[in-house]
This record gives structure tokens, C-alpha cells and sequence, in this order.
């Protein structure tokens, strides 16, 4: 596995919380990935707005307000009218520190595996979730090992094809 880079900042002041109009934010192309504009409609398309979430801005020397992260988000909003958006506000960084901000703020995010998924989404009352779970306490799927994981395999009987949810080997 390649070694880590120790990111650094400044200490610096920050808030939290910060409410700022969706037109008065900007983007630094050279501090920001390229945005891809169907992720943000299909976001938009399915936005739950009070999951929305804050995004990260700088405010720099001059007090303009930059996305360090969220620029999809601050996009979705600008896509369906939102005039606010919450943020986490990083006063006085210029555009190197922006940029660290940004990789300290990505580099340990990851989607959820899909074991998380099932296991939180059984939580969530989801209804493939659930469905999946019922099944295989019923005898209709069944739990068989694989590797480190489970597998819940549809069995040959019904006639469709074998569909696998993992699940991980401490839970069965």
C-alpha cells in the first residue's frame, strides 16, 4: 500500500454551521475536481434536502467564500432553488491550503462496502433489506460461506439466477 502523505494546515479559525447564499459561493478550478454534471442531476433528481449536509468553503483574506468541498452539492442546490446552503467556514487560507484542506477532507472517505449497506439499510426498515433478511430466516435464501463473507444464495429451484448480498463471516 503507498505511503501517505502528511497533509498540514495552518491553525486557523473555523465555524460551523454557517448559512451562505448559494450565489455568493465560488469555485477555484485549480483547488476543485471538474464537476460532473449527471452526478449532480441525478442528485438533484433524488435530493432529500434535509440530508443535504454542510459543505466545507474557505473564506479568503478578501472575504470571498470558495467550495473547498461540496461542489456537487452547491451545484444541486443552484439546479433546484435552494438559495442556502450550510457550511464549514475556513478563514484565511490561500490557494495551496485550500487544496490540502480538500485531500485531507477526501482522503479517508469511501462509500459505504456493501455489507455496510445491507446491515444499515436492514436498520432503515429498506424494503430489499428486510425482504433479504425475511427470506433467509425462512429457508427461502440461505446464508452459505464464501471466503471471509456470506453469501445469500437464490436457490436453483425457482429458476432464477443465483443472486448474492454479502454479509460478513462474524454474523452467521
Amino acid at each position: 500500500m503507498p505511503k501517505k502523505y502528511a497533509y498540514e494546515l495552518p491553525e486557523h479559525r473555523v465555524e460551523h454551521g454557517v448559512c451562505i447564499p448559494v450565489e455568493d459561493l465560488k469555485i477555484d478550478e485549480k483547488a476543485q475536481r471538474v464537476l460532473n454534471e449527471p452526478r449532480a442531476r441525478s442528485m438533484a433528481n433524488n435530493l432529500v434536502p434535509e440530508a443535504l449536509g454542510a459543505i466545507v468553503v474557505s473564506q479568503r483574506t478578501n472575504g470571498d467564500h470558495y467550495i473547498v468541498d461540496g461542489m456537487h452539492r452547491w451545484h444541486v442546490c443552484k439546479l433546484t432553488g435552494i438559495p442556502e446552503i450550510v457550511a464549514e467556514v475556513h478563514h484565511g487560507l490561500d490557494q495551496q491550503e485550500e487544496a490540502i484542506l480538500f485531500l485531507i477532507k477526501n482522503r479517508e472517505s469511501s462509500k459505504p462496502t456493501p455489507l455496510d449497506e445491507y446491515k444499515i439499510g436492514l436498520t432503515a426498515g429498506i424494503p430489499l433489506f428486510v425482504d433479504t433478511e425475511s427470506a433467509c430466516e425462512s429457508g427461502t435464501l440461505r446464508w452459505v460461506p464464501r471466503g471471509r463473507t456470506w453469501l445469500a444464495l437464490w436457490p436453483a429451484s425457482f429458476g432464477s439466477p443465483t443472486s448474492m448480498v454479502p454479509r460478513h463471516s462474524s454474523e452467521r
